[in-house]
């Protein structure tokens, strides 16, 4: 159970790429070309302030979850869907999902391969792409639901 999680979380987590909004007025949305038609979508997350954690009605909240107030203080784009396995194949060359298709969503990969991903990413888009922090995680999927929730 732990492997199919730990997958589940990485190809989540790939969807998720985040860079920093560089320009003054940045554009709600940034398409990144990745050559031969194949295009990564990423959304604008604004600086601000949200309530990051789970509310105290929210079902199946655990004990230990509470709400606090976090700012974000430089806005950054983050994916806007999981990464694809034409999107994978297109920056790495391969394509490591057992079930095939290149709209689906990319499986069947690890940590140290997604950070393999970002840097040939970063290299090929000269971009500043990473995986997000705990808190951009949070932040670039509220109000959005998963298939394990």
């Amino acid at each position: 159970m732990k492997k199919i999680s730990g997958i589940v979380m990485m190809f989540s987590l790939m969807g998720l790429l985040s860079v920093m909004a560089q320009e003054v007025k940045p554009k709600q949305t940034e398409i990144v070309d990745l050559g031969k038609g194949i295009k990564l979508e990423m959304a604008l997350i604004p600086a601000g302030k949200f309530m990051m954690g789970s509310p105290e009605t929210e079902k199946n909240r655990a004990d230990d979850e509470f709400q606090h107030e976090v700012t974000i203080t430089k806005p950054f784009y983050i994916g806007k869907y999981e990464v694809t396995q034409e999107q994978w194949k297109a920056v790495m060359g391969i394509n490591p999902s057992e079930i095939k298709g290149a709209k689906l969503p990319l499986t069947n990969v690890s940590w140290v391969m997604c950070q393999d991903f970002i840097k040939k990413l970063n290299d090929k888009t000269n971009g500043g792409y990473r995986l997000p922090t705990g808190i951009r995680l949070q932040r670039g999927n509220n109000n959005r639901l998963f298939f394990w929730e």
